[in-house]
């Protein structure tokens, strides 16, 4: 099929189509190439004949042409018309879209305008909602206080410690950190937050010696009838022949029930006597369950003091709990505690009383037993009355059978006198109420000598010896922690004692005031006392070991010359062991030389063996006053210990293996807490020392004027500030000026004794090192209570010796000359031996500083 058969050639024009076919395809191909026809006819013998068969195939096809274009006439005018339409009809489009561009545009403007006015009133309703939702906020919490101190006067503390925790919450919201009027508000949840521990301390208190309103029934039962017993017994034996008084029967036939101290054939004689059919056996089984059924009945009721809470877990599990309702009321206050975080404080407060309120439930016995006794006696007198006769007539028979016995002395009978009135009150008789009276005080003595012997003092030391494990075993034990960020020498004020030491001296002073109380027993309780004192001391030193092991600190603390010399330190007289210790000026100047030589003689400092840790350079700085705190009340205990119980240890105990006293723990204590501010002091000696070797490492040459110091003057300076804002709570300034103190006289020598050995060094860098010890000043100058005056001489020193390298040789020399005695000799000449670029020095210039030095 040829590529001609798709023309439309009209049929009366077939012959069109027999000319096409014989027209070559390779004429038709889209890239025609017209040169080898050109050379084929040029090359062709009968020229004539091919160009007149090209004008023949030529004339074919334009008639074809013709043809095709007679053909498609129609359709091309109709594409042709629609071509224009579709011109015609994408003008207007363009001409439309570019209005519909216009009017959008200014749609977008009208818009933008409005949009931003829109946006603005948006943004202002939600600001205006929030503002409202704050004030309403505002609104109730200036509300909460009140309402605090309403749920306290109801003793519903846990209400207001969920009332309290959640305002707290609100007021640390973004929104309402910086309301103002919220500042009354905040004081007040501060003061009401101390008011509220208080309370729920004091209902802790009364409620753990069954004082309290929810204590235990049957102990409050018990206790209410610990004097009845005793007086009901003493009634019955001497009036065995009469009812019971009226007291006992009311309380007998109020309470329904029977005291188990009470002897049963007493009270079921005085029950037949009145009438009775009162039965104790089967009343007391009644009573029991009638409580046990109580009990389980209130057990699964909501408890009172939790009716106005916010329900919660805690809420729930004490709701399904089947525990009694005192031991919930306890639980209770516990969670309170837990909830303020103030369990621990609560714990300390509550045996801080412990001693006092045992005084005072002691004294509140015996008074209600002595009432007690006397009005048994009143209500025995009567009785005693009735039978006068029949006692006086018993109680006659052993003195008239005495006296009939005895021989007068002037011979006369006294058989009658038997039935007189004896001049010896009853009381005084042998076998009468005095001497059963005296042998009765004397057996209860023994017996409390004995029980205290037996029971108390080993369940105390029990008891005790669990408290101080807790108390030193603890994770926060040895935490240190700070309210304020000053020194304040009072615990009152917040001295910030460790956890583990103040709870240990609140458990020796309570031990020590047993012995106080009780003289007999006062060498068994310090001996307990020395012994956690002991356990204590070990606890402390294994803190310690833990924070300066394979330090290099410790090492140098522990050499002897390094000790003495320390000793001779003017600032070791702060020190807890070294109080008192005086030393001469020339010695002491002389120390602190010595200690700077031998520090900066030791081999090259690396990082590992200094104390990176900031947190246990606090610790140290903690425990040295927490130590120093103990040492001082245990000396302070131990004066006021008993003197029998100092005897008693002076006679029972031999020379060899004497135990120490408190004193000798004291001193322990002291030598520890020196120990921690040595390694501090020493540790940032080391530091300077540290960061100072890099001057050795550098040539000072150069090219403009220092503007900053040294990087690792920089990192030295925010070190010794970040270490003072956080041992500054811990120590006292005097401490703080020991612990800071060498650090200015140690970097002077430091920086002079680098120039030795350093190469180079131009006017330029001499300024670099000025500007180093002006930055090292200021940072120390921003520690209180360090000595202003004697930093500014040593560094004064240093730019000093520096600026001398700014002098010309001769000026140099005049200068020595001058002042001789003001630099060693080797510094001067070292000033010599470093190159000064710039300065002409000769080559006899270290002989002519040994002439001038010599004379």
């Amino acid at each position: 099929m040829g590529i001609f058969d798709g023309l439309p050639v009209p049929s009366d024009k077939t012959y069109l189509r027999d000319e096409l076919a014989r027209i070559d395809e390779s004429w038709a191909v889209a890239r025609f190439d017209s040169l080898p026809h050109v050379v084929h006819i040029l090359t062709s013998k009968d020229r004539e004949t091919d160009v007149l068969l090209l004008k023949e195939q030529s004339d074919v096809v334009e008639e074809v042409v013709d043809e095709v274009v007679h053909a498609y006439h129609g359709g091309f005018n109709k594409a042709i018309q629609n071509y224009s339409q579709i011109l015609r009809l994408f003008s207007e489009s363009t001409e439309k879209l570019g209005d519909l561009k216009h009017d959008l545009a200014d749609a977008k403007r009208s818009l933008g305008t409005r949009n931003k006015q829109l946006h603005q009133l948006w943004y202002r309703s939600v600001t205006l909602r929030h503002i409202i939702a704050l004030l309403d906020q505002i609104e109730g919490i200036a509300k909460v206080p009140s309402r605090i101190e309403k749920l306290i006067a109801d003793k519903q503390f846990y209400a207001a410690i969920q009332v309290y925790l959640q305002s707290s919450l609100m007021l640390e919201r973004e929104g309402l950190q910086t309301v103002g009027a919220l500042q009354d508000v905040r004081s007040e949840l501060t003061k009401l937050r101390g008011a509220l521990f208080f309370k729920i301390l004091d209902d802790l208190h009364a409620h753990l010696y069954n004082r309290g309103e929810y204590s235990s029934v049957a102990s409050s039962i018990y206790e209410r009838d610990d004097d009845v017993p005793t007086t009901t017994a003493v009634a019955a034996s001497r009036m065995s022949s009469q009812p019971l008084s009226r007291r006992t029967r009311t309380l007998k036939g109020d309470s329904q029930f029977v005291v188990r101290g009470l002897t049963n054939g007493s009270h079921r004689t005085s029950s037949i006597e009145e009438g009775s059919s009162f039965d104790g056996h089967d009343e007391e089984d009644s009573v029991e369950h009638d409580e046990a059924t109580d009990s389980k009945l209130l057990s699964h009721q909501l408890t009172p003091w939790l009716s106005d809470s916010t329900p919660d877990e805690f809420i729930e599990a004490v709701r399904k709990s089947d525990d009694p309702l005192h031991v919930k009321y306890l639980q209770t206050l516990v969670q309170c505690l837990c909830m303020l975080g103030k369990v621990a404080a609560a714990g300390a407060i509550i045996c801080q009383k412990l001693r006092p309120t045992i005084h005072e439930i002691i004294i509140s016995k015996i008074k209600a037993h002595m009432e007690t006794r006397n009005l048994s006696k009143s209500a025995c007198s009567q009785g005693d009355q009735t039978v006068a006769a029949g006692l006086h007539f018993i109680k006659g028979q052993p003195e008239a059978y005495r006296l009939s016995k005895e021989k007068p002395q002037n011979r006369i009978s006294n058989s009658g006198t038997h039935l007189a009135v004896s001049p010896v009150s009853p009381l005084m008789v042998p076998g009468g109420k005095a001497q059963a009276a005296a042998k009765d005080l004397l057996d209860s003595i023994l017996d409390t000598i004995n029980f205290v012997k037996d029971h108390l003092l080993p369940t105390m030391f029990v008891d005790y010896r669990k408290g101080v494990q807790q108390a030193i075993s603890s994770a926060a034990a040895f935490r240190p922690r700070a309210h304020t960020t000053t020194y304040t020498p009072t615990v009152e004020k917040g001295r910030p004692i460790l956890q583990g030491l103040l709870a240990i001296d609140l458990l020796a002073k309570e031990v020590l005031g047993w012995a106080q109380a009780m003289p007999k027993f006062s060498t068994d309780l310090v001996k307990y006392v020395q012994t956690f004192l002991e356990r204590t001391f070990e606890r402390c030193r294994t803190s310690y070991m833990e924070a300066v092991l394979e330090k290099l600190s410790y090492r140098l603390i522990g050499r002897h010359d390094i000790e003495k010399l320390m000793r001779l330190d003017p600032a070791s007289a702060c020190l807890p062991a070294l109080l008192g210790h005086s030393v001469s000026h020339s010695e002491a100047v002389g120390s602190d030389v010595e200690l700077c030589e031998l520090f900066l003689s030791l081999p090259s400092i690396k990082q590992d063996s200094l104390i990176r840790d900031d947190n246990k350079l606090i610790l140290l700085a903690s425990l040295s006053d927490s130590l120093e705190y103990v040492a001082d009340s245990i000396e302070r205990l131990g004066q006021a210990v008993p003197r029998a119980a100092s005897q008693s240890e002076d006679n029972s105990r031999n020379q060899a293996t004497s135990p120490r006293n408190l004193a000798s723990f004291a001193d322990e204590y002291r030598k520890l807490a020196t120990d921690c501010l040595k390694v501090l002091r020493v540790e940032m000696q080391l530091e300077t020392v540290f960061h100072l070797q890099e001057m050795t490492n550098r040539e000072y040459l150069e090219d403009e004027d220092a503007e900053e110091p040294d990087d690792f003057v920089i990192s030295l300076t925010s070190q010794i500030t970040r270490r003072d804002e956080g041992m500054a709570p811990f120590i006292s300034g005097e401490k703080r000026n020991y612990v800071f103190g060498g650090i200015c006289g140690i970097a002077a020598t430091a920086s002079i004794k680098a120039l030795a050995e350093m190469r180079s060094i131009n006017l330029f860098g001499v300024q670099q090192i000025c500007r180093n010890t002006i930055a090292l000043e200021q940072a120390m100058a921003a520690i209180p209570y360090v000595d202003g005056e004697s930093v500014q001489q040593n560094l004064d020193r240093v730019r000093t010796y520096f600026e001398l390298l700014n002098m010309p040789f001769e000026a140099l020399l005049a200068f020595i000359a001058e002042h001789d005695q003001m630099f060693t000799p080797t510094e001067y000449s070292n000033l010599l031996k470093v190159n000064v670029p710039g300065r002409d020095t000769p080559t006899d210039a270290q002989s002519l500083l040994s002439e001038i030095l010599s004379h």
